[in-house]
């Protein structure tokens, strides 16, 4: 059965020098599976500098970001879309599971 969780933060992923570019997003209901495999394979591009933030939560907060990817790191979505913007993947690179930016995902 899925989790069901309530949101309350930013729609936010790229990185680069201390700056953080994104929009709010209060209010919103998201849900995911917490499982790791058998998702659709997809890439990470779309970055123009920084990095696209893997995060324990669909919310833009310096303290939930788990791990890092970049243009051309496979993810798999194995998960379900938050309201905001996020989506549930796994990433092989690092091993981890986590939240990140749609828009970055293609």
């Amino acid at each position: 059965m899925d989790e069901i969780k309530k949101m309350d933060a930013a729609d936010l992923e790229e990185v680069s020098g201390g700056r953080h570019y994104g929009a709010v997003s209060d209010n919103d209901s998201i849900s995911k599976k917490d499982h790791h495999r058998g998702g659709s394979t997809r890439t990470v591009a779309g970055l123009q500098t920084g990095y696209l933030a893997i995060r324990t939560q669909p919310a833009y907060d310096d303290s939930n970001i788990i791990g890092r990817l970049y243009n051309g790191d496979k993810v798999e979505i194995t998960g379900g879309h938050s309201g905001n913007g996020y989506v549930w993947i796994y990433a092989p690179s690092c091993g981890k599971s986590g939240w990140v930016n749609q828009n970055f995902i293609k």
